[in-house]
């Protein structure tokens, strides 16, 4: 069930009857009015590629009833006469079908990416999606550019969290939302939950791995930006500090000598201070 563990125990603390498995099939009306919920058993969600898919068993129907149906929100694309005359093709959900890696559609001129190809997905997906789009088009104006040839295909596996090592890290456990206790959820729709207080933002802040944390030696740094060229993900960039005036040709020699002498003094003493550190 796509929901976090304490969404469930607020939802069961109302007395809330989950049934999983099973997904509407018609509501029930008699003489104008809502009398029940047909229900139809849901046997798998995904297909063998892993895609949205549900498949039911039409032997196996069960009625709820009721006298008042709450619809939860959903989104489906309306292409509306966006793409009629093109090749572009859908999927039975709507979304259109294109290169996974290139996101041309079946008209060579047409590109797509985020929800309207892979259905609801995170809003960094798209943002992805739209980068990647950019490429491709970027490629297809170009004459006799490829749509593929040096790109990262970006084929990322997720980690095995029953097989991580975070011995030097500090297991903090999520924080959790309080609740308004002089509520009365049984009898409102008003939400129970409390914003976090500053101490649990500091301590949900403190979760943070650091990851992304990088340490640039600046006297071993030469500023030559090759980094920049050979990160595949473009997460570093050289800034311009301060501006300096160069030399000629004839006092540059001097210039050099001097500045590796001290540019070795300082290699040297920050070794010396990281040793005294260590002891």
């Amino acid at each position: 069930m796509p929901a976090l563990p304490e969404e469930l125990e607020e939802a069961l603390t109302e007395d809330v009857g989950i049934n999983n498995s099973w997904g509407p099939k018609r509501i029930l009306v008699k003489n104008g009015k809502v009398v029940g919920v047909e229900f139809i058993k849901c046997l798998s969600v995904f297909d063998e590629n892993g895609k949205f898919n549900p498949v039911y068993d039409d032997a196996n129907i069960k009625k709820v009833e009721a006298d008042k149906v709450l619809l939860s929100v959903g989104q489906v694309i309306e292409w509306g006469n966006l793409i009629d005359g093109s090749k572009v093709s859908l999927n039975t959900n709507h979304t259109a079908k294109a290169d996974s890696f290139t996101l041309q559609t079946d008209e060579p001129d047409i590109f797509v990416g985020g929800d309207v190809m892979t259905g609801p997905r995170f809003a960094i997906d798209a943002i992805s999606f739209g980068k990647e789009a950019a490429i491709s088009i970027h490629r297809y104006v170009q004459v006799g550019q490829s749509l593929t040839l040096g790109r990262d295909k970006r084929h990322f596996h997720s980690l095995d969290k029953d097989n991580l090592n975070l011995a030097g890290y500090d297991a903090i456990p999520r924080e959790k939302a309080g609740h308004d206790k002089t509520a009365a959820p049984k009898s409102s729709f008003k939400d129970i939950r409390n914003t976090f207080t500053a101490e649990q933002i500091a301590k949900e802040t403190e979760r943070c791995l650091g990851c992304g944390v990088t340490v640039v030696d600046e006297y071993l740094c030469l500023g030559c930006g090759a980094c920049t060229t050979r990160c595949k993900l473009d997460a570093i960039s050289l800034k311009r500090a301060h501006d300096a005036t160069g030399k000629v040709f004839e006092e540059l020699k001097p210039v050099i000598v001097r500045a590796a002498i001290k540019r070795k003094g300082k290699i040297i003493a920050k070794k010396i201070k990281g040793v005294f550190k260590k002891k």
